[in-house]
């Protein structure tokens, strides 16, 4: 980025009550940290959640939406934390290794 260039990205807090959701009812996997390549959607997947669903779906598996993105693309969202099933422990432990933060 250059200099008074900056990211326009916020917390998406109904992907956020989603995971809590989801912990609660014990959906989710406490898989090892690099396993995120293993567990994560392709783009096929992705692509047919959207067809199923809607980009209002997807969107409740990332935690961040980046305002500079058009609505109703997949750059839109940002750091995954599952696998449109259950909550991953690698999803968010990916965000660190790429030097992520929310």
């Amino acid at each position: 980025m250059k200099g008074g260039e900056h990211l326009t990205v916020k917390l998406n807090k109904r992907a956020f009550e989603h995971s809590k959701r989801l912990i609660e009812k014990g959906s989710y996997v406490f898989d090892e940290k690099d396993m995120w390549s293993e567990h994560k959607p392709s783009a096929q997947e992705e692509n047919e959640y959207i067809k199923k669903y809607n980009f209002d779906e997807y969107g409740k598996w990332y935690l961040v939406v980046d305002a500079d993105e058009k609505e109703d693309t997949k750059g839109r969202y940002k750091f995954p934390y599952g696998d449109f099933a259950k909550v991953h422990r690698c999803g968010g432990a990916g965000w660190r290794k790429q030097g992520g933060t929310i």
